[in-house]
């Protein structure tokens, strides 16, 4: 991923964060589905969501056509080539190309990366202005009934 987000993820998503912090990165799962796929095997579905936080106020008192944070965003997650493919160095493109988590746990490939982006005004505490962008996909694992 971004090099200038290294060491900057995190479990979770926090109300507050210090904005010495930012950016940072927030991972954490919305809930979990486990079905049957077999007579024999659970399907477990987790959809997940990754949150880049930036520090918005880096804009302020800066001149109209210096304002950069909604770029950098863009950048973080889903920066481009100037062909319009994913760079190597997006978290897009590495969870599109490095699906495989582990042994059997998977990003489920076959539904789509769902990028949203916002500006958070004193959502992760007073005086915090960011600008946030959200990363949704689904991760899935089988095993055995138990």
């Amino acid at each position: 991923g971004p090099a200038v987000l290294k060491n900057r993820y995190f479990q979770g998503d926090p109300i507050v964060v210090a904005k010495s912090q930012l950016p940072a990165v927030f991972i954490s799962r919305d809930k979990t589905n486990i079905g049957n796929e077999s007579v024999a095997e659970d399907f477990s579905r987790m959809p997940m969501v990754i949150n880049v936080v930036y520090d918005l106020t880096r804009d302020f008192n800066q001149a109209f056509d210096n304002i950069n944070s909604a770029s950098a965003v863009y950048e973080l997650l889903e920066a481009r080539n100037p062909d319009y493919t994913l760079r190597h160095d997006s978290i897009a493109y590495v969870l599109r190309k490095y699906y495989q988590l582990d042994a059997k746990l998977y990003i489920n490939i076959d539904k789509d990366l769902e990028l949203d982006y916002g500006v958070g005004i004193n959502k992760r505490g007073d005086g915090i202005f960011t600008v946030e962008g959200v990363i949704r996909f689904e991760v899935f694992h089988y095993q055995l009934l138990p």
